[in-house]
């Protein structure tokens, strides 16, 4: 039996040209690389967006719609047996969308994974997108979904066929993050004279509660630690957060800002933190708080899109409300102060990322649905 033809849409360039490298390029990368394809014939079709600046409304839709076209010529050309279509939230999901509908018309089967965050809010707020995401899912072969949450949210949606909604959590390269077991203990409850590392990794953005970051770390509980943030990644709150960080007054404070940071450099961040936060208002699945779990970090995060599925009811991790700036600052003493349970934590956390987020069960279960 011949390989299966696969138009696989999604991001497969080696990083943004802002040097961002997101979850979703991430995925699209590592399953092409990965042992599918012994069995799959890729025919790729790249839809990497910019995002900082991101490109005017006009722009983009010209862009998607050059997209649709080429993905109409791939199919003609190729006769795929099977589409596999990545998206993100807003235009990307109208534009993939687009292409689910194009490929039911040519009777191809059809695996779409969404996995923007905002995804939530824009169909509960919109009748009309709502009206076109139903559609959309209703045409679907497959609808993989990155944790139990994000899959009852879209059979919740489109009902007619709840066997087509797969869960395939996201997953991670475990080979890159070293787990050190003593960390809790040599890290955090270490010398007073001594900074705790906060590390945020991700989109600079108030979207990604970055600015309820920085109050909690400005307020009154936090004020006599020593603390050092580092906020890894780029984004449009960027230079107003380093201008704030700058005129703050607590010499026990201190931030960097160094950017996007890839492999040496993010594995020594990851390997020096104490305390990985991720206050978002939206998430997917967050890579970034899979790799600080794989690497042994006490992690926060706020109660959105898949983090519950990561962390559970504060099993594997702590989580908050979305803009509790009182919970953030609760959260890091708790670290702080609990030996024993931030041990606990960091264990558990690692043992989750180990048995359901490696590429090795996600392709697996690709295979199955590529297959079948």
């Amino acid at each position: 039996m011949g390989k299966k033809r696969v138009l696989f849409v999604g991001s497969f360039k080696n990083a943004g040209k802002d040097g961002s490298v997101g979850g979703q390029m991430y995925a699209c990368k590592s399953l092409i690389s990965s042992s599918l394809s012994e069995t799959v014939e890729w025919i790729l079709l790249d839809s990497t967006g910019d995002s900082v600046p991101p490109p005017p409304i006009s722009k983009r839709l010209f862009l998607a719609f050059k997209r649709v076209i080429k993905f109409i010529y791939l199919i003609i050309k190729f006769r795929p047996q099977v589409t596999l279509i990545f998206s993100a939230n807003g235009t990307s999901f109208l534009e993939k969308g687009m292409m689910v509908l194009i490929a039911s018309i040519f009777s191809i089967k059809t695996i779409l994974a969404p996995r923007g965050g905002p995804l939530e809010h824009e169909i509960n707020k919109s009748r009309l997108f709502r009206s076109f995401a139903k559609l959309v899912l209703r045409r679907s072969s497959f609808v993989i979904c990155q944790g139990n949450f994000w899959k009852a949210f879209f059979s919740s949606i489109e009902r007619s066929n709840p066997q087509k909604y797969v869960s395939i959590p996201n997953w991670i390269d475990l080979d890159n993050y070293i787990y050190n077991d003593k960390r809790t203990i040599t890290n955090i409850h270490r010398k007073d004279e001594e900074a705790v590392m906060i590390l945020f990794m991700g989109w600079v953005q108030s979207d990604k509660g970055v600015f309820d970051l920085y109050s909690a770390l400005s307020g009154e509980s936090l004020k006599n630690k020593r603390l050092h943030i580092a906020i890894l990644g780029d984004g449009p709150a960027r230079e107003e957060l380093m201008t704030s960080s700058k005129k703050q007054n607590n010499p026990k404070h201190t931030y960097e800002f160094p950017g996007w940071v890839h492999g040496i450099s993010k594995a020594n961040y990851l390997a020096k933190a104490d305390i990985f936060i991720l206050p978002s208002y939206s998430e997917g699945m967050p890579n970034s708080l899979m790799e600080a779990m794989a690497s042994g970090i006490p992690s926060i995060a706020t109660d959105v899109g898949g983090v519950k599925d990561l962390i559970g009811n504060n099993e594997s991790g702590l989580v908050i409300k979305v803009g509790d700036i009182k919970g953030i600052s609760n959260a890091i003493l708790y670290y702080i102060n609990e030996t024993s349970e931030t041990e606990r934590i960091v264990q558990s956390a690692r043992q989750v990322i180990l048995n359901n987020h490696s590429l090795e069960i996600a392709s697996k279960k690709m295979k199955t649905l590529i297959e079948n």
